[in-house]
């Protein structure tokens, strides 16, 4: 376990999660199949080709290091997705950059560290892709034909294409993790609530919030014009376009009733449904830039909600070698149970 203060929670989910990742055909390796321990009445060992453990608990398949579906091993899925699509795909949201930045440039995968949380699949022959979008509502530059940064809109367009695209029904489905820092957590949080309240979420197994703050989102005065003031951006955007949100977009901070909080929540401390688990990163940044307040579902529960309690600064939580992104890692190796 990384340095640090972490605090576990039992991620109930993991073997569901584990089931899901399918692999066609089975390795050279004898198959093994496993219940899950933490059940009453568990078997922790039953043979391939049944279809439950002891308790009607569903098992978790492997062979060779790779998880297959439940009953028997290599049972190619009857509504598989299209060929050559991935198996797990990160999408990451990068936050805001400063100082000397003439907009907010994508980071997260540009530094490696979409990469590093990638090694938690390294090894199992599974297909590892990334899309990564900014702190920007529109594409940077804007209108141009071949931008080099994407804005919320992409990003919600995206995920509709995800969902529509490589999640759909199929019976194997792309595994979808979301990895956000910063003021890319805003834009995380936001555009999967959007979805969400829009009656067609994108099923998201991981979101991982890297010490997610909503500091000079809708306006930069409070931390002397170093900020980016989204909230004009958006109402523009509206008033322009007759656009509608099902949630505040243009005003994320202090606006939503959580049963058992007395303060108004951020969106960025706001898991969605649509999500099976969280893992949040706070940094230690004695400036204030961090996140302070836990993680919490819309009925104010903190269910299946990991958290960890990071050495360093705001600027450097999100860095490939930092003690979060190593805590990511293994938790990733956890709930998919590599």
């Amino acid at each position: 376990m990384p340095g640090g203060n972490c605090v576990r929670v039992l991620l109930a989910w993991s073997l569901a999660i584990a089931v899901a990742l399918v692999s066609v055909g089975c390795a050279s390796a004898p198959p093994r199949c496993e219940c899950d321990a933490s059940a009453l009445g568990g078997d922790p060992q039953v043979e391939c080709g049944a279809t439950e453990c002891l308790g009607g608990v569903p098992y978790a398949c492997t062979a060779g290091g790779l998880v297959h579906q439940p009953g028997t091993c290599g049972t190619p899925p009857g509504n598989p997705r299209p060929a050559g699509t991935p198996d797990v795909l990160f999408i990451a949201v990068s936050g805001h950059c400063f100082p000397g930045c003439d907009h907010n440039v994508e980071y997260l995968t540009a530094d490696g560290t979409t990469m590093a949380l990638a090694q938690a699949f390294a090894g199992h022959g599974l297909d590892v892709r990334s899309i990564s979008t900014t702190d920007n509502f529109y594409d940077y530059p804007l209108g141009s034909s071949s931008p080099t940064d994407y804005g919320f809109l992409t990003l919600l367009a995206s995920l509709e294409d995800v969902r529509d695209r490589l999640v759909a029904d199929w019976d194997n489905p792309t595994r979808i993790i979301v990895v956000a820092h910063s003021h890319g957590t805003v834009w995380a949080h936001l555009a999967l609530h959007v979805l969400e309240q829009r009656g067609a979420p994108l099923p998201v197994d991981v979101l991982i919030d890297i010490d997610g703050i909503s500091i000079s989102w809708e306006t930069d005065t409070f931390t002397f014009f170093v900020g980016d003031g989204w909230s004009a951006v958006i109402d523009d955007y509206d008033a322009t376009t007759g656009t509608t949100w099902p949630i505040p977009v243009d005003h994320p901070t202090d606006q939503f009733r959580i049963p058992g909080l007395s303060d108004l929540q951020d969106i960025e401390d706001i898991v969605p449904d649509s999500t099976l688990a969280n893992l949040e990163i706070w940094s230690n940044d004695h400036l204030g830039v961090r996140d302070s307040q836990h993680n919490h579902r819309l009925d104010g529960s903190e269910r299946d909600i990991a958290w960890f309690q990071s050495a360093v600064n705001h600027e450097t939580s999100d860095n490939p070698d930092s003690d979060g992104v190593a805590w990511a890692v293994e938790e990733l190796r956890v709930v998919y149970g590599l």
